[in-house]
């Protein structure tokens, strides 16, 4: 599965589970726009640290530099916000962290050119 369909699924995972416990608990999730919050960052945070706990329960491409993609995500409303983050942090800087040959694709992930295009589906 594309790593943005996995942001996909935990972010709308948790904004399920905050209206389920607004909704059957009759309290606001903590770190949530129910619990007093203007987004789910916080929330999302600690649902992702607890995912990270469980074996198998996020892909094995998943580490901390997924999490911090997931937030910006949830935090603009948008799955591309990492991209457009990272061109406009190049466009101020004139130059990019990481190899700039095409082996980086937008969202952060290494593309080996052996890979080939099963690397990118």
């Amino acid at each position: 599965m594309p790593d943005i369909e996995v942001y996909r699924l935990l972010v709308d995972c948790l904004r399920m589970r905050q209206e389920d416990v607004r909704h059957f608990k009759g309290e606001g999730m903590k770190g949530s726009i129910y619990g007093g919050e203007k987004t789910l960052t916080i929330a999302f945070g600690h649902f992702l640290g607890k995912a990270e706990e469980v074996k198998g329960l996020l892909p094995p491409w998943w580490t901390t530099t997924n999490v911090f993609q997931c937030q910006i995500q949830e935090t603009w409303e948008d799955s591309y916000m990492p991209m457009k983050l990272r061109m406009l942090a190049q466009r101020g800087y004139g130059w990019v962290p990481f190899p700039d040959d095409g082996s980086i694709l937008a969202n952060g992930t290494k593309v080996e050119a052996e890979d080939g295009i099963d690397a990118l589906v």
